[in-house]
Parts: C-alpha cells; structure tokens; sequence
C-alpha cells in the first residue's frame, strides 16, 4: 500500500511534471522519477489528471503518448478480441506490448500499448493513440526506450 513517502514522491512528481534532456536526434528524455523514456521533441504535456497514480500525457504531430504508474494501471483487460500481443524485455524487465487497429482517440487510426507488471509494486502502462503506421513504429520507439530508477540526470 501506498506510505507516506510514496504519497509525496507522487505528488512531487504531479507538481513538477516531466523534466527533459534534448538530443540532437530530434528526441528528448523525460525524466520522470522511477522511470526515464525517450520522446519525439515535438511532444508537449497536456494533462496530469489523475488522482490514485503518477499520470502524464503528451501530445505531437500524430502521435499521443501516455503513462500511468500506480497500483490500477491499465493491463488490457479491456482491449478488444483482435488486439495483437508480443510479449519483450525492456530494460530487463518482461513486457506485453497490445496494437490494435482501431483509434480510441478522435483522429488516430491506431491504439498501442506497454504494459510493465509489479514494477516496485506498482504498474506501469504507456499508451499510445497513433495516425500512421509509421506514428505506431515511433510509439514502440518510446516504449522500448524505459529506463527503471534511473540515475539523475
């Protein structure tokens, strides 16, 4: 269960946001304290709403990214028949990774999603709304990139 210190590592984290680092790759890291990813520099944040865990979202050109670190992470328990799974290592820690054909978002063509079980307690999930094909080969850019209690930058 959530201490104390969790509690205001959280909402430090809520009030602070995303703390990046630009590479000339065109991709920033996001620092976001037990975890770092890597993101198309043209993302921008546009919502912390959550109250029961740690949540972001960012949008770009095509490609809407989200996570969620908390205790009810979504583990796709509601995706639909005719989602595609791959199972991966990321940072070596077992992944699923779910893709659908299908945009759960107003104007995304594609839905993709990583999903991390009993990271420190607590889960990890990273969705992505995507317009193309190739927006869906960024979204697991990003994910493949999680890095777990990364040192500071």
């Amino acid at each position: 269960m959530f201490g104390m210190r969790h509690f205001y590592l959280i909402l430090l984290l809520l009030l602070t946001g995303c703390g990046t680092t630009h590479h000339s790759s065109g991709w920033s890291t996001c620092h976001a304290g037990p975890f770092n990813l890597d993101m198309p520099v043209d993302l921008r944040k546009t919502s912390t709403t959550r109250t029961d865990s740690y949540f972001a979202e960012f949008e770009g050109k095509g490609l809407l990214v989200s996570f969620d670190y908390g205790s009810n992470a979504n583990d796709f328990g509601d995706w639909p028949p005719a989602t595609e799974y791959e199972m991966v290592t990321i940072d070596g820690k077992t992944a699923r990774i779910g893709t659908v054909n299908k945009g759960y978002r107003s104007g995304y063509k594609f839905t993709t999603q990583v999903s991390f079980r009993e990271t420190d307690g607590k889960y990890l999930a990273i969705t992505a709304a995507c317009e193309t094909k190739s927006d869906l080969a960024r979204a697991k850019k990003v994910f493949r990139s999680v890095k777990f209690n990364p040192t500071a930058p």
